[in-house]
């Protein structure tokens, strides 16, 4: 068998779905290895942390509770099955992304479901419009969006025309000035999107 004492090799490193309060921090490594990039608003401080334990070769993780319109700097570390850990911080001071202007959701719920309507409610701390995305493939592949144009703080959307006895996912997302906050109820860097199943 042999020991392994050589540390992963990262390469890759990545933003995407950068939205008011979450973002997406995604690389790539040379063999199997644990997940976890840490970050902070100061250059080359990576005190807060976000850990995906499962062992892959292509990493992703989500941070969510972001402040929006605020830069951060982020650093990632893999570890793999023999705690050979390497971190890549961009030499030192860190990758940098900053967070669009715009809403804050909160307090998403699922408050009334049917056999062919679900209402979904959150509120934002600026008005915006209300659109649900939901779908009933787990990884929302296939989804619809339903919602309105209106502005508002206090969100309310009642979905119609689903099928009943069904399992839904869905998340929630507020617009304004082409600035977007969404709810993909990210638990643990990873997005489990909300559900509901009709009667």
């Amino acid at each position: 068998g042999g020991t392994d004492n050589t540390a992963p090799t990262i390469s890759s490193v990545a933003t995407s779905s950068l939205a008011t309060t979450a973002v997406t921090i995604t690389w790539t490594t040379d063999e199997l290895a644990s997940s976890t990039v840490g970050y902070s608003t100061s250059a080359g401080v990576f005190t807060s942390e976000q850990s995906v334990a499962s062992m892959v070769t292509a990493h992703s993780v989500i941070l969510s509770g972001l402040t929006p319109n605020t830069t951060y700097y982020f650093q990632v570390k893999s570890g793999d099955p023999s705690y050979n850990v390497a971190t890549d911080n961009n030499g030192g001071t860190g990758y940098v992304f900053t967070t669009s202007p715009g809403p804050v959701i909160s307090n998403t719920l699922t408050e009334e479901v049917t056999n062919t309507t679900a209402k979904i409610t959150w509120t934002t701390d600026i008005s915006a419009d209300s659109y649900v995305v939901y779908s009933t493939n787990a990884d929302l592949s296939g989804s619809a969006e339903y919602g309105t144009t209106d502005l508002t703080t206090s969100h309310s959307v009642t979905v119609p025309s689903l099928t009943l006895g069904t399992k839904y996912y869905y998340y929630v997302k507020s617009t304004v000035s082409s600035n977007t906050a969404t709810d993909k109820n990210v638990i643990s860097g990873v997005i489990e999107y909300y559900t509901f199943t009709t009667t």
